[in-house]
Parts: structure tokens; C-alpha cells; sequence
């Protein structure tokens, strides 16, 4: 074997790196990455080891310059890169444990190829998921060439993988870079912990806060000694590599030490939930703990310094300890602990508890992160507030008084419209969607979302004003009572509007700006209004009655109602007709035609709506069909002419969906067409749009086609996240579907992971053109509850006038093409 020191190691590599690589030479190591909270392996970072049957062992440093400097290095990569995805592909197909790998990249790979699209293909040749690989660049790299590495990152991050800086601190341009560029996580450089003193150990502390300040995950390298381990624990920094858990190995040598060690793999579906704890981990004074809770026992991920303290607890108990002491079922705690847990899980706001223990009066501050497989993530903070002064006395007193109004009122918040906060004191707001988890960031941001979502339209501009901060505190001052109040309707759970007394009343002694804004139901019977009775035969009088009796019809009742101008502009709506379309609210389609809603319109609907303006034609008991994101409706329509004075101004109209019409009058529910996940149509649906497809082309000449489509991973997210990720993935790619076809198309998911979307259509080459247009949308998924998802998806297509095909075998036979779709 020749000896390295003597060889002229730049020339061998460059003249044999090609031989290296067709030969196995090249091998891949792995090095650990373990998860602070839980120990347990999260991911890898892989790294090339060059073991020559000639020269033996040849050290990174011998051969990655070399390779640069004579612009080879993208050979010795994208090597790697294929190399990992077999080995994370040969994992998956033995149903062995995986975690996601970090590979290294040099500029020049950017510049001698398109890695994105490299990287993309053998993601696609071996079948893995993109969150198992993570993409690895280093300041250096960016500071060489800014422009080409920012979009680099942009490119790699758009097409859904995660992109890390390496030896973060090792440069001079670390904090810019995080201000001018987007990173997923940042790699402390191990020279922080080469000397580990007070001065290194407080920039860690600073830099890592500023990470998550800036929603940036944590890794710090380099980490070789158990007070490197706890101490990067105690500041909340997430991953740890380092020889204290594993120097890097070849893959069967580094799984079996991680069996030997006893460390567990993190699950691919617990990645998300448990990147959220780590990210709630925060080097702070205040008490904090973050916690698991099943339902039926506690499992604590993390817990400082102070809130062992005031738990009574010592920083040398484990947390195994610190849990079957304080969370078991025979601790005076765990019952106070259980109702405050079921509190908190069921509000999904920040509460807040007083209880006492040990003779010492506590004050618990919770709220739920996020939840998974019935499992709650808790942070939670524990303070003594026995030997309070008098002054935080009084505003313990005032709080508990506070919540006290829970009793008189739906909902209570802290609100200051100086600071444009809002805080939820009881947990029973109501009103809320489950999709928005931003309500409480801003208080003009939460109460112009209550304003559109539960406001009545006609109280809205009212609602508003009554919110009018600038003029606020005058009104109550002058009201001499110490607050205002006024009736709105309110939109409740069922979708129906009632009287709720909204009351904004000044705290004093609480702090500068700072209001209780509060709702209440009103007695039954009592509504706000004047008593028109004794005006009846007046003009005022009937106009009042009118009024009321139009403002139900278009807000309270079920008619699907539209008033429309002589240029068929939409001048009004009731809240059925938006419901039915699902119109967020009258702006987005009020001063609008058909045409610009981007509804599809054919002439006949067009001539009937002009005829009806220009010649007084009435419509009575039209029957048609509507196309609603994606579902085919049969529905009767009655149209007439809007006259003012003699003279036709517009039209009026309204219609009712024949099926919920028939089922009301039946008393009885059909079959539904309707598939619950999507709320696209179900196979039943599919059918019965087929068929009046196919109505359409026979009587009329109207040609259409189908297009089949099918997540070929379906099977693998059910059995890597569960049910309730793969069916939000089903629905997300419904949503996108939709996205793309409007109105103008029928979709439905017959089966499993497919989807059919039937469209009228003439040309092959313009069906051709949406099935690619559909699937590219669709594949562009990259998250499911916060999940990462990579799709696959298989397309097929066929026109109705293709050579053989029949309205009785168009949807078997494009089934048939897709193939196997049990995925």
C-alpha cells in the first residue's frame, strides 16, 4: 500500500476520481443527530470517506479541495446524493427505521449543473420522501456567489426540502446572511464548544434565541461531553451532533451502535410535533415546563431550572421522577393537573389557574401547542404567588374577579388597542374558525376577522364603528357608567344570526389602554328595535316592515336570493346564496358578472338573462345545473324583472337544490353524492355527472373528456402519519384541483387516492394541456398538518370522440389506464 505522505495525493485524486466512484471506493459515513428533549436519533448528516485498495485511507482534506479546484467536486456529490437515496430507499423497502439525512453541497455543484433537478430525479428513481433529505450549504458558499445562491435556496425550499447553514458564527457574515436569507435550521459550529467557556456559552445563548426569534431550528456540532449535552439542552437548542452520541460510521455499523446505545429512531410522523416542542424550549428565568399528555398520564419533555424549584424539585431528579411524583395518580397535584389539562384541551386558549399546594398559593399558566393521535402538547408555567405585594395582590384579586364574568358573558378578552393585543381570560371565545390560528396575534387583525365572519353584513359597517378606537374612550367616559354597549347579530354555530349585547368596559388600576371587551345572549324574546305598532299605516311605518321583512330573506332564511342590475351586475345576494357558493363575503362578488365570478355561462343562460331585462320575460321553475367547487347541483330557478316606476331596472331570482328540496319535502335523505373528506362528489356523484355528460353530447354535440389522476403514495402517508394526515392530503389535493378548474369543471374522488375531473371540452391537445396543468398543481403539495408530504402522481387522460371510446366505457377505460391505484 503506497504511502500518503509521500504520494502526490492531488494528482491521484484528480486522475482517478471517476475510477473511485465506478468502483465503490467512495463510502458513505453517517454521523448522528439526536433530539435534545426526547434523545432520541432525528436525522444524519452524511459524509464521504475515501478508502482506496492502493493507498488505503484517504481524509476528506486530501481529496474535496482537490476535486474544486479542478471543478470535479459535483462528480464526488452527486454520488453521494445517489448513494443516500438508495440507502434511505433500501431502508423504507425492508420496513426498517429512517431518519432524514443532510447532504453536503460546494458552490460549483450549482454552476456545473441544475441540482435542483438532479437531486429531484433521484428522489423520484428512488421513491423516497424530499423531507428525507436535507440540503447543506455553508456561508462561504453564499458569500462566494450571492446571487446564484439565493436562488439556489429558493429553488430547493420552493420544491419542498429543507435547507440548513453549516458552521453558522464560523464567518463574518453569519447575521446578515440570516437577514437576507431563508434557512430551515442553523448549524452551530463546533468551535463554539472547543472552548467552552462563559463567553462561548452566552453566545450560543443569544444566537440560538435569535434562531427562533426568527423561526430558524437549532443543531449544534461538535458536541463530545455530557455538560456540552445538558448545557445546549437547558438553552432549548434542538439537535445534537457530535462523538458524544457517534463519530461518523458506515451505515450497518451506525445502525447496530444505535441499537447497542439503545436509541430509539424518531418516528416520520412525530417530527412535526416534536420540532414544535423544542421550538417552545427557551433559555428563560420565568418557569417553564413543556409536557405530553395522553389523557391519562403526563410525560415531561422539558422543565427549568425555576420550575423544578417551585415544584419542589432538584435538578438532579430525572424526569422519569419528576413525573411519578408529581403527575401520579396518588400525588394531591395530579387531579388538579388533570382538570386543568382537559380545560386546556378542550379551549385551545391560554388559561390560567390558581390552586394551592403544600401549604403555598400557585398560580399555573397553560396552552396547547398542538395536538397528534390524542396525544396534547403542553407548555406550561407554574409561579408562587404566595408573598405577592399588596400591588399584585390587588391584581390577582381584579384577575379572579375577572374571570368570574364568565358566569354574565360567552366571552371576556383583555383588549389594548395601544398595543394591538387581545387575550382570551376565560377560553370561551366561541367564535372562532379552526383554521385560524392567528386570531390572537393582533387585536385589529382578530376583530376584522370576527367582522367578517360573524357579523351580519348590514351591521358590519355599525360593528366598526362601535370599535372605533380613536373615539372610544370619550364614548365611555362620557356614558358616566364605565362602559358602552350595543345589540349586533351575531352569527352562531348553526349558521343562523341572534341578538348578542356586545359590552367594552375601561379597566382601571390595570394598566394604561386596556378594555374588557365582552359578549352576552340576551333574554329570550328581547330584541333591540323600536316598537313600530302605533306607525303601522305610516310611510316610516311600512317602510320598517318591509325593511325587516327583506333583511330575513336575505339574511335569515334559506332562499338562495340575487338581485342583479340591467348589465347583469350582482347588486345583492342573501347569505343562503353565498353559502351555497361559498362566498366568503358580498364584496368578493357585489358590482360582478357571472362571467367575471369566472362561472361558466353558455349562451342560452346569457340570452334568458337579456330577455328577461329587455323584454320582461319571466322564469318559473327552470330546472338546470350549477357547478359548486367541483359538485354537479341540479337546481330550479325563478327569474323576473326588477321594476322601479314602470320601468325595469334588473332582475330578481332565486333557486333551491332540487335533491335538498326533495329531501325536505320527503322528510327523508337520500344517498349522498358527496364525499365527506374532500366535499367533492363521491362515486355516486361521478355517475350521475357521466351520465349528464353524456346527455349533453348526444342531444346537443357537446364533446367532453375526463381526466384521472392518483397519488401513487397514498399507502405510504397512511402508514407513516395515519388517517387523519392522508385524508388531509386527499383534501388538499381536492382544494387544488379546484384552484385550477373553478367552476368550469365536475370533480370527484371515486376511490382510494383518485380523482376524476370531467369537463366539456373539443380539443384533445387543450385536454392535454389542463391534465398537466392539474397534476403539476396538485404535485406542488408539500405539508398535511404540518406534516411534510412528497406526492407522486400518475395521470391519464381521454376525449369522448377518441377512436373508440363510448360513454359507456370513457370512465373503465381511463380506471383501466391508470392501473393499479389500492396506493
Amino acid at each position: 500500500m503506497a504511502d500518503t505522505e509521500n504520494l502526490n495525493a492531488f494528482d491521484y485524486v484528480v486522475q482517478n476520481i471517476d475510477e473511485a466512484i465506478k468502483n465503490g471506493w467512495i463510502k458513505i459515513y453517517y454521523q448522528p443527530v439526536i433530539r435534545s428533549i426526547t434523545k432520541e436519533l432525528c436525522g444524519a448528516e452524511s459524509l464521504a470517506r475515501w478508502i482506496d485498495p492502493k493507498i488505503g485511507f484517504l481524509p476528506p482534506d486530501k481529496f474535496i479541495g482537490a476535486l474544486e479546484n479542478t471543478q470535479q467536486i459535483h462528480k464526488l456529490d452527486c454520488y453521494m446524493v445517489e448513494c443516500v437515496c438508495r440507502d434511505i430507499h433500501d431502508l423504507m423497502a425492508k420496513n426498517k427505521p429512517v431518519v432524514p439525512v443532510s447532504v453536503n453541497f460546494s458552490r460549483l455543484d450549482f454552476e456545473m449543473l441544475d441540482m435542483v433537478y438532479f437531486v429531484e430525479q433521484l428522489v423520484a428513481k428512488y421513491d423516497i420522501p424530499r423531507d428525507m433529505l436535507h440540503i447543506e450549504i455553508t456561508e462561504s458558499m453564499i458569500v462566494s456567489d450571492e446571487n446564484l445562491m439565493s436562488q439556489v435556496i429558493r429553488d430547493f425550499r420552493s420544491t419542498g426540502y429543507e435547507v440548513w447553514m453549516d458552521d453558522f458564527g464560523s464567518g463574518y457574515s453569519s447575521l446578515t446572511l440570516l437577514k437576507d436569507f431563508d434557512f430551515d435550521l442553523i448549524k452551530m459550529d463546533m468551535r463554539f464548544l472547543s472552548t467552552f467557556t462563559d463567553k462561548s456559552k452566552q453566545i450560543l445563548r443569544s444566537a440560538i434565541t435569535m434562531a427562533k426569534d426568527l423561526g430558524i431550528r437549532t443543531l449544534a456540532e461538535g458536541v463530545e461531553k455530557q455538560e456540552h449535552f445538558d448545557f445546549l439542552q437547558s438553552i432549548g437548542c434542538a439537535r445534537i451532533q457530535g462523538y458524544f452520541y457517534g463519530k461518523p460510521e458506515p451505515l450497518d455499523e451506525f445502525l447496530r451502535h444505535m441499537e447497542e446505545k439503545n436509541i430509539r429512531f424518531e418516528e416520520r410522523k412525530w417530527k412535526n410535533f416534536l420540532d414544535i416542542a423544542s421550538f417552545a424550549v427557551r433559555d428563560t428565568d420565568s418557569p417553564l415546563e413543556i409536557v405530553i399528555d395522553n389523557g391519562v398520564s403526563f410525560k415531561t419533555l422539558f422543565m427549568n431550572e425555576p420550575f423544578r424549584k417551585n415544584c419542589t424539585m432538584s435538578m438532579k431528579d430525572s424526569y422519569e421522577e419528576i413525573d411519578r411524583r408529581l403527575y401520579n395518580m396518588a400525588s394531591p397535584l395530579a387531579k388538579k393537573f388533570r382538570e386543568f389539562a382537559n380545560i386546556l384541551e378542550k379551549s385551545g386558549n391560554r388559561e390560567i389557574f390558581y390552586f394551592t399546594a403544600n401549604g403555598k398559593y400557585m398560580k399555573f399558566i397553560g396552552r396547547v401547542l398542538t395536538h397528534l393521535d390524542g396525544r396534547y402538547l403542553i407548555k406550561g408555567m407554574v409561579m408562587d404567588v404566595t408573598n405577592l405585594s399588596s400591588d399584585q395582590k390587588e391584581a390577582a384579586r381584579i384577575e379572579t374577579r375577572i374571570r368570574e364574568l364568565n358566569l354574565l358573558y360567552e366571552v371576556v378578552h383583555l383588549i389594548n388597542p395601544d398595543t394591538d393585543s387581545i387575550t382570551p381570560l376565560v377560553g370561551s371565545f366561541r367564535y372562532v374558525e379552526e383554521d385560524n390560528n392567528h386570531l390572537y396575534d393582533s387585536l385589529r387583525y382578530g376583530l376584522s376577522t370576527f367582522t367578517l365572519d360573524y357579523v351580519a353584513p348590514d351591521q358590519r359597517n355599525q360593528f366598526k364603528e362601535f370599535f372605533d378606537f380613536n373615539t372610544l374612550r370619550n364614548r365611555i367616559e362620557e356614558n358616566k357608567v364605565g362602559y358602552i354597549e350595543e345589540a349586533f347579530k351575531i352569527k352562531q354555530t348553526d349558521g343562523t344570526y341572534e341578538w348578542r349585547e356586545i359590552v367594552v368596559m375601561m379597566l382601571t388600576g390595570m394598566g394604561a389602554g386596556e378594555y374588557l371587551f365582552c359578549i352576552k345572549t340576551l333574554p329570550d324574546g328581547l330584541t333591540p328595535g323600536h316598537n313600530v305598532s302605533n306607525d303601522v299605516n305610516s310611510i316610516l311605518g311600512l317602510q320598517k316592515i318591509y325593511h325587516n321583512i327583506w333583511e330575513n330573506l336575505v339574511w335569515n332564511s334559506s332562499i338562495k336570493f340575487f338581485l342583479k342590475d340591467k348589465n347583469r351586475r350582482f347588486k345583492e345576494v342573501s347569505q343562503a346564496f353565498l353559502d351555497f357558493y361559498g362566498i366568503r363575503s358580498r364584496d368578493d362578488i357585489i358590482g360582478k358578472t357571472d362571467e367575471e365570478m369566472q362561472w361558466h355561462v353558455d349562451d342560452d343562460y346569457n340570452n334568458t338573462e337579456k330577455a328577461i331585462i329587455n323584454k320582461g320575460l319571466r322564469v318559473k321553475d327552470a330546472a338546470g345545473q350549477c357547478i359548486v367547487n367541483g359538485v354537479v347541483h341540479n337546481i330550479m330557478c325563478n327569474k323576473m324583472p326588477l321594476y322601479d316606476e314602470g320601468k325595469i331596472i334588473g332582475l330578481v331570482g332565486y333557486f333551491i337544490d332540487s335533491e335538498d328540496e326533495l329531501a325536505r319535502v320527503n322528510k327523508t335523505k337520500g344517498p349522498s353524492k358527496v364525499d365527506e373528506i374532500t366535499n367533492l362528489m363521491n362515486a355516486r356523484g361521478c355517475l350521475d355527472a357521466m351520465i349528464g355528460y353524456a346527455i349533453q353530447f348526444n342531444d346537443f354535440g357537446k364533446n367532453y373528456g375526463i381526466i384521472m389522476l392518483c397519488n401513487m403514495n397514498q399507502k405510504r402517508i397512511i402508514n407513516t402519519y395515519g388517517k387523519e394526515t392522508a385524508d388531509k392530503v386527499l383534501f388538499e389535493i381536492g382544494k387544488k384541483i379546484i384552484e385550477v378548474t373553478k367552476q368550469g369543471c365536475a370533480v370527484a374522488r371515486p376511490k382510494n387516492a383518485v380523482f376524476a375531473i370531467m369537463t366539456q371540452i373539443e380539443d384533445r391537445k387543450e385536454l392535454h394541456n389542463l391534465a398537466d396543468f392539474i397534476s403539476a398543481n396538485v404535485g406542488s403539495i408539500q405539508k398535511a398538518n404540518g406534516n411534510s408530504v412528497t406526492l407522486k402522481i400518475k395521470r391519464v387522460f381521454r376525449l369522448r370522440t377518441d377512436p373508440g371510446t363510448t360513454d359507456e366505457n370513457i370512465y373503465q377505460s381511463v380506471l383501466e389506464e391508470l392501473g393499479d391505484t389500492d396506493v
